[in-house]
């Protein structure tokens, strides 16, 4: 088997079902390549495993009794998987038709072992993702809104990357995106797979780390490219939540000891800052209580 298309699922069955139909017509599309497609249903209570049975009969299904969460879900996928890579594909995407041939000889021609695509958003524009790997640098220039100054970006690469320049060429960042990753499956099996200790938002940062430490560089590519519905299997909210509590674990679990207690002071200042901006002047409550949360979290 070639490639193994994993996607998890929790309570998307409208997006699940779009997401299938393109996968279906892409994986078809590609001439010559093996593959499968394993959708794991964290305990969803939309009728999506019903939809999947029924509507795609093809793809394997694996329903779980309780939420595993993002990384966790994925490993049960891989632990199945026959592929030589993975494609871990979130469940809110849709794909072109040579999605799939373009990614694969990719990551063929460049011997790419860890690699993510262009994102869009579905009215076409360019969705940032990825970015340097967490220090205290571009932790502080993140927090303190200082990260897109262009001599800032010249010397210290931004945690996350918002310029639209940077994403009209192939690169090699720190972290990508685990939206569409596709990954070796030696490497994956090397790495033990995504970190079980995280629940949601910030495995892919890990994985990427603990890649990178064993000297696998990290690909992002602008070809091929899918659309991403940013945030519909996790609320914008839980995502800022997550965000913060992963940096924690990181700083603790990956940095000298010295650091975190830095890393906690830029964190809190950076979520006071955000709790006033978003409350007081932007009006968006919804934010400003999520980086409430976020400054007590840490």
């Amino acid at each position: 088997m070639d490639l193994s298309i994993i996607i998890v699922s929790y309570n998307t069955k409208a997006l699940l079902t779009a997401c299938l139909e393109t996968l279906l017509l892409s994986a078809k599309s590609a001439s010559g390549l093996r593959w499968e497609i394993i959708v794991i249903d964290n305990a969803s209570a939309d009728g999506s495993p019903a939809m999947v049975q029924r509507q795609f009969p093809e793809v394997i299904l694996l329903q779980q009794a309780n939420n595993l969460g993002f990384g966790r879900a994925n490993n049960v996928g891989a632990a199945q998987a026959q592929g030589h890579y993975l494609l871990l594909i979130n469940s809110d995407t849709k794909v072109p038709k040579n999605f799939i041939n373009q990614f694969w000889h990719q990551a063929l021609q460049t011997k790419a072992q860890l690699s993510s695509c262009r994102l869009l958003y579905p009215d076409g524009r360019l969705q940032p993702q990825g970015g340097a790997l967490p220090n205290l640098f571009n932790l502080f220039f993140w927090q303190f809104f200082l990260d897109d100054l262009p001599l800032i970006q010249v010397y210290f690469p931004a945690y996350q990357r918002r310029s639209l320049s940077y994403f009209q060429a192939d690169q090699t960042p720190g972290w990508v995106s685990a939206t569409a990753l596709l990954i070796q499956r030696q490497l994956f099996d090397r790495l033990n797979g995504f970190n079980p200790a995280i629940f949601l938002y910030g495995e892919d940062v890990d994985l990427c780390y603990r890649a990178r430490q064993l000297s696998v560089p990290v690909y992002y590519f602008t070809t091929p490219s899918l659309t991403h519905f940013a945030h519909q299997s996790g609320s914008a909210v839980q995502a800022i939540i997550g965000e913060y509590r992963y940096l924690k674990y990181f700083f603790i679990q990956y940095r000298s000891p010295w650091q975190w207690p830095l890393a906690k002071v830029i964190l809190k200042s950076g979520a006071r800052l955000r709790q006033g901006l978003f409350g007081k002047i932007l009006k968006q409550y919804a934010k400003a209580d999520a980086y409430r949360q976020a400054y007590r979290l840490v």
